[in-house]
């Protein structure tokens, strides 16, 4: 075509199209600066689809590039065929005569390269600044070696030896491919292909077998951080890509997620039925693997980061395939672009790439290595490039991605093989998602496993009749029922009106906000699809603006439609229960324990079962063993004054609020759904009334509750899950069960509180007693000590299945003995001990019910009350030896205060008390853990010891080294009773939740976050506060930094916003008057008579010595005399009867404890907020 007519149709197409215009002013920019007259008017000829059928693009030499062509064959210039006869290769442009420099002669119309430029827009690269012979493949000798309707196209690259070219493959007769997210190769505008393939590879790659069934489809793509809050959109369009592609698995490089803290970013980038394992980068930050798998192929894929060969340039996960007998190698790589700071080199990442290609070789299975390696495989002249190439030359793996992987056009991800095994298939580039790198999708030619298929059964109690159900039930239900036939009687009615239906599985596609968006949504990906292929014909910018806007429209619908959605239904949440469900979901809280996979499923019920009941019966044996060479001290139990013969009768009115309070959890036991027994007490309660008094009054618990249901769960995530030793076992009751268990323990709970039958020194399922007023008891005695120059010893006990270890003959004995329980209450604790069994549940698989012959049921209502009610003496053998004590539950502190010179006269009377305690154990059926004991030398950073400072414990036979600080009932005690590591603890926790609340606040409103941080953040800063008084100001204000966080989250506050209005929006205290109002409340229950005992030890009321006008006043304490405020002043004693004081005489005098806290927390914000 000629000039005159490029300039004719560009004019033309400028008056009919107003955006003809700004495209010619862009490229007329361009080329005024960068340019040359010669290209001006190829890029006219570009713009008015000038290259017809009989146009050939060669390289022109100018920095040009065309999307899909190796660098050295990427700038293109429309040549007729006789302009390319007379061309001349040094130059790049066409002379006047015929170059000699061909050595043909250009006028045979027989010569192969001018049966190759009878192609359509044949592509015939050149490399050119050097003068050479033209050399031809053996397969172009002829004219008739590929005819024009086959699409191949010639490829040449220059070396010493001169020009050689090569016929790449013929890309016309390629099969379609189904429709599955990836896209066309760009064609231009004549309907060429352009060639994908670069001018050099290490092999070629054969075609594989064609095969009937489905296979892999895999995607690699470099997110470039998916961690922060920001990139909550770019996680909505992965999830959504996985979905809309139907990805079996993804692989993530780059992905910036760290060890600890991104469970919401995990949970948020996880589709429904997938699951992500992450493998951040172990030093520094950035770089990091991920892997998203469908849920079906889990079982089948193991993971591995530990090669048998040390690396350091890379980062590798192993996936194995194992679906068939020849698992499929998946090896993910991320290799960080070497430079000065990572001190990385090229040689180091050779030298670990050749030791991962030979180890591949080693393996069984089929090896396919992926990932983000930084090479540029699109520049065939790098000598990074060539080395690479070489290298898998060597091993004989080819590489398939031939289109660029990077917005920059250069080809950096690589899927690598071997061309033998046929495994890759269908290589792909897809723009879709937003980063600096595109997404590469292939086809992984290995048949997945059909997952057998899933059912469960469900009653459908939304629609069945609840009239109907309450007539049959009225009519069905009689007072004189026992408990098995009330259960007959539920069963038989709900079978009727909503019978049990088998009902298989069938997991969700999509999230569950596409159906309201789904018009919308499939019209917005028609127009980015469209946009993306003509912004791939093209490449002009025009048309990547574009399409950028059309990822962004389909981004911010789906983005939108999820916030929405979840608003929706956190704004409908009827319970606090359900609330957390959704938030715990939402931040990755959610705990599916694994279960192991050694077994077949159908056997682990079995398999848990044995191995629980035995556990116990092992620690029995033991316990046996050493009971036959202990010498236990004896101990005469006194028996009280008081006795409990029997139970009260309960009445239907005690019994509805005990129902109504109690939390409605439902137990696969249960005969009814329990919200279905509460909507039908009114019915009901009459029949529950009649079976719950026969049982208290004849003194016999009724069979059918005695079964419980045990669950397994993996203690800690990070656990071998094939160990059976790492699970523990959950128990479930019928709520039925629970509710005659309840009615026993309020009036058990009445007896023993009112003849104070219960150990002062045990805080565990009291009223007014809690961890916290144990550790203020604890704490306050050491810090006394060390303010009077003395130390402590303090030391933990840990016992071992303390519940499930317990002798029943003894427990009743101790039950007659200590507490004057007989007649038939006893008896109905005799029968609610004996002829218990459990099943294990797996899977909705249980197991043959296993006998109970030892411990207190777990899960049960009055199994912790039996076990303290058992464990009585204990303190009393422990006080013998002058040894403090303080005890929450089966969790015990014993402690003794010294001067330095007697501290070894001190540890040696510690540790002769935990040889008698011990001994009580072994004789009582219960196991002390002596690895897990801990113990700490609590004192002064300057105290000195007359002689060599103690180092050790001994416990049994194990010596128990003293520790700089421990945890003590989640409170965390130092050495030398600073709180720098707890608070620092603390705040660490807090940030944590904080992060995981900060990626879904988009998803919240103020009211909700406002819960949601109260329940997870402020709590952390509540719990035991009161042991923060007197501390230093500036670990306080840690913690206010951690509080004025929150504050600044929930109202989205900027970083720099004055806190104190933020605090009065919310009503918040600060930190300071926190831990005040906690010590003020603290005494106001003093002086109510409702606190601890011990708390009679620490506060002291004042009494003066006569009578005047100013001592009218009978609620003050003593304030303790103190001799330091590192120590002395953080007691306790000191600082609740200082805060006490200082508050006004008419709050001090209130009447109850709500006005209380109402006139305190009114005066406590004045004053901090003044």
């Amino acid at each position: 075509m000629e000039p005159s007519t490029q300039w004719y149709l560009f004019l033309r197409n400028l008056s009919m199209d107003p955006r003809a215009f700004f495209i010619f002013v862009v490229w007329l920019s361009a080329i005024t600066v960068q340019c040359s007259v010669g290209l001006f008017s190829d890029l006219l000829g570009q713009l008015a689809s000038s290259c017809n059928d009989s146009a050939l693009y060669v390289n022109s030499g100018v920095g040009l590039r065309v999307p899909g062509v190796p660098s050295s064959c990427s700038v293109r210039r429309c040549y007729t065929r006789e302009q390319l006869l007379k061309l001349d290769f040094n130059t790049g442009s066409p002379p006047v005569t015929p170059s000699p420099s061909l050595g043909l002669p250009l006028t045979s119309a027989d010569h192969p390269l001018a049966s190759t430029l009878g192609l359509p827009c044949s592509t015939v690269p050149f490399a050119h600044g050097l003068p050479g012979p033209l050399s031809l493949p053996p397969s172009m000798s002829s004219a008739s070696s590929c005819a024009a309707s086959d699409g191949s196209s010639l490829c040449c690259r220059l070396n010493d030896n001169g020009i050689h070219c090569r016929q790449l493959p013929c890309l016309r007769n390629r099969p379609k491919k189904a429709h599955r997210g990836h896209r066309r190769r760009p064609r231009l505008r004549s309907g060429a292909v352009l060639p994908d393939v670069p001018d050099r590879k290490p092999r070629t790659q054969a075609t594989p077998p064609t095969s009937s069934s489905t296979p892999l489809h895999i995607a690699l793509f470099n997110a470039q951080s998916v961690s922060s809050t920001q990139q909550a959109c770019k996680r909505t369009d992965i999830v959504d890509y996985i979905t809309d592609n139907d990805i079996d698995i993804l692989v993530l490089t780059e992905t910036w997620l760290k060890e600890n803290g991104d469970e919401s970013v995990c949970a948020d980038l996880t589709p429904p039925n997938y699951s992500l394992r992450s493998y951040p980068r172990t030093t520094g930050r950035g770089g990091g693997i991920a892997v998203i798998i469908k849920n079906t192929l889990a079982k089948h894929v193991s993971f591995n980061t530990v090669l048998p060969f040390k690396h350091t340039s890379f980062e590798c996960v192993q996936v194995t395939l194992a679906l068939h007998q020849k698992p499929v190698q998946l090896f993910c790589i991320y290799r960080p672009p070497p430079n000065a700071k990572n001190k990385l080199t090229d040689t180091m990442f050779f030298s670990d790439f050749h030791n991962l290609l030979d180890h591949c070789n080693t393996l069984s299975g089929t090896p396919v290595l992926i990932g983000d390696i930084n090479v540029h495989f699109d520049d065939c002249n790098h000598p990074s490039t060539v080395k690479m190439l070489d290298l898998l030359d060597v091993f004989q793996y080819t590489q398939s991605v031939s289109q660029p992987t990077h917005k920059k056009n250069h080809i950096l991800d690589w899927v690598m093989h071997r061309p033998d095994d046929h495994i890759v298939q269908s290589v792909t580039v897809s723009h879709v998602l937003s980063s600096d790198h595109f997404c590469v999708l292939f086809d992984l030619m290995t048949r997945p496993p059909t997952p057998p298929p899933v059912f469960t059964s469900v009653r459908c109690l939304r629609t069945m009749d609840r009239d109907s159900f309450r007539e049959e039930l009225q009519t069905a239900l009689s007072p004189s029922l026992t408990a098995d036939q009330l259960e007959v009687v539920l069963r038989a009615a709900l079978d009727v009106h909503a019978p049990s239906l088998r009902r298989r599985v069938r997991p969700s596609k999509s999230a569950p906000w596409y159906p309201a968006i789904s018009e919308e949504l499939r019209d917005a990906k028609c127009e980015r699809r469209r946009a993306e292929r003509k912004c791939l014909q093209t490449g002009l910018t025009v048309h990547k603006q574009i399409f950028n806007y059309t990822k962004n429209v389909v981004t911010k619908i789906v983005h939108s439609a999820k916030t929405l959605f979840l608003q929706t239904q956190i704004a409908t949440c009827s319970s606090s229960k359900k609330l957390f469900d959704i938030c715990n979901r939402l931040t990755g809280r959610t705990k599916v324990s694994p279960l192991p996979t050694v077994f077949p499923v159908s056997e682990l019920p079995d398999v848990f079962s044995d191995f629980f009941i035995q556990k116990v019966a092992d620690i029995r044996s033991e316990l046996d063993t050493l009971a036959v060479n202990s010498a236990a001290p004896t101990h005469v139990d006194a028996s009280p004054a008081c006795t409990f013969l029997a139970f009260q009768k309960v009445s239907e009115k005690d019994l509805r609020e005990i129902i109504l309070k109690s939390k409605p959890t439902t137990c696969p036991l249960d005969a009814l759904p329990t919200p279905l027994l509460v909507e039908n007490l009114d019915l009901l309660l009459p029949v529950l009334t009649q079976i719950v008094n026969d049982s208290l009054l004849s003194g016999v618990f009724p069979s059918l509750f005695k079964t419980a249901l045990v669950k397994p769960l993996l203690k800690k995530s990070n656990l071998d899950v094939n160990v059976l030793k790492n699970y523990r076992p959950v128990s479930n009751l019928s709520f039925l069960s629970k509710i005659i268990e309840k009615v026993v323990l309020k009036q058990l709970l009445v007896y023993l509180n009112t003849h104070d039958l219960i150990s002062h020194s045990q805080s565990a399922y009291r009223p007014s007693h809690c961890t916290e007023t144990a550790l203020l008891k604890v704490t306050n005695d050491i810090l006394s000590a060390l303010d009077g120059g003395d130390v402590s010893v303090l030391t933990l006990l840990d016992l071992s299945a303390a519940f499930d270890t317990i002798d029943h003959v003894t427990l009743l004995s101790r039950l007659q003995t200590l507490y004057g329980i007989s007649g038939p209450a006893l008896a109905w604790f005799e029968s609610y001990l004996t002829d218990r069994t459990q099943a294990v549940l797996v899977d909705g698989q249980r197991s043959a019910p296993a006998p109970l012959v030892f411990g207190v049921p777990q899960g049960s209502v009055l199994g912790p009350v039996l076990f303290i009610m058992y464990t009585k003496p204990l303190s009393a053998l422990i006080q013998n030896h002058s040894v403090s004590n303080q005890s929450f539950a089966d969790d015990t502190q014993l402690y003794k205060p010294s001067s330095p010179a007697e501290t070894h006269a001190a540890i040696q009377t510690i540790q002769t008390c935990i040889l008698d305690v011990k001994s009580w154990m072994v004789e009582n059926k219960l196991k002390l853990n002596d690895d897990k004991t801990e113990a700490l030398l609590c004192m002064k950073k300057s105290t000195k010891f007359p002689n060599s400072q103690p180092s050790s414990v001994q416990v049994g036979n194990t010596d128990i080294s003293f520790s700089s600080s421990a945890r003590n009932l989640g409170f965390t005690i130092s050495s030398d009773m600073t709180l720098n590591k707890h608070i620092s603890n603390i705040c660490r926790s807090a940030y944590f939740e904080l992060r995981k609340i900060a990626t879904i606040r988009h998803t919240l409103s103020v009211q909700t976050t406002n819960t949601l941080v109260c329940s997870l953040v402020l709590s952390k800063l509540d719990y035991c506060n009161s042991l923060l008084s007197g501390c230093p100001l500036y670990l306080l204000h840690k913690l206010q930094k951690v509080q004025n966080s929150a504050a600044r989250l929930i109202l989205k506050a900027r970083k720099k916003d004055h806190v104190t209005p933020l605090r009065r929006t919310l009503h918040w205290l600060p930190i300071q008057a926190r831990i005040e109002y906690k010590l003020s409340t603290l005494c106001f229950h003093f002086f109510s008579a409702s606190s601890p005992a011990y708390f009679s030890e620490l506060l002291t009321v004042y009494t003066p010595a006569r009578q005047l006008r100013s001592s009218s006043d009978s609620r003050t304490l003593v304030i303790p005399h103190t001799k330091s405020k590192a120590y002395g002043q953080r007691t306790f004693a000191f600082c609740a009867s200082t805060q006490w004081n200082s508050l006004p005489s008419h709050i001090r005098h209130s009447q109850s404890v709500q006005s209380f806290k109402r006139a305190l927390k009114t005066h406590l914000f004045q004053k901090h907020n003044s």
